[in-house]
């Protein structure tokens, strides 16, 4: 499984989330994106990440992920959102998140999602799945027949 964690921001929230992740899921692969155009060229692609965790700093850069919604269709979402505020809301409902939490959680629920659905993932076989190469940092693209 394949998951895209971006976070613009480098903040103690930021690398907890990332160091939960690396250290309590069956992730097999981790693409660290820095910023929305790193992000953008990522998705930009006919693959996209299995999961796409999205923290946004602000909601000015909610806003501004608001773009990618359409790329990440095929992609499971959770959201972690900078306030508690309905316009922060509004911004992350058309994503369709699996899981919508703030960065001010313990991310305990984000967790357990990612948990679940990775192992879901592992028990439909990982064999042959060309995401797992192409998000292999380092490892060109190849477009799929």
């Amino acid at each position: 499984m394949c998951l895209a964690f971006y976070s613009a921001k480098s903040d103690n929230e930021g690398r907890r989330l990332l160091a939960g992740i690396k250290g309590q899921t069956s992730v097999q692969k981790i693409r660290v994106l820095r910023s929305i155009e790193t992000l953008e060229n990522a998705v930009a692609g006919s693959v996209s990440p299995d999961i796409a965790i999205l923290m946004a700093a602000d909601p000015e850069e909610l806003k501004s992920l608001a773009v990618l919604k359409n790329r990440l269709v095929d992609s499971r979402v959770i959201m972690i959102l900078p306030d508690r505020s309905e316009e922060s809301l509004r911004s992350a409902r058309p994503f369709g998140a699996l899981l919508t939490c703030f960065r001010d959680d313990d991310f305990s629920e984000a967790m357990a999602v990612l948990n679940r659905v990775s192992n879901a993932e592992l028990a439909e076989s990982t064999d042959g799945n060309p995401k797992i190469f192409w998000w292999a940092q380092g490892l060109p693209y190849a477009p799929l027949p």
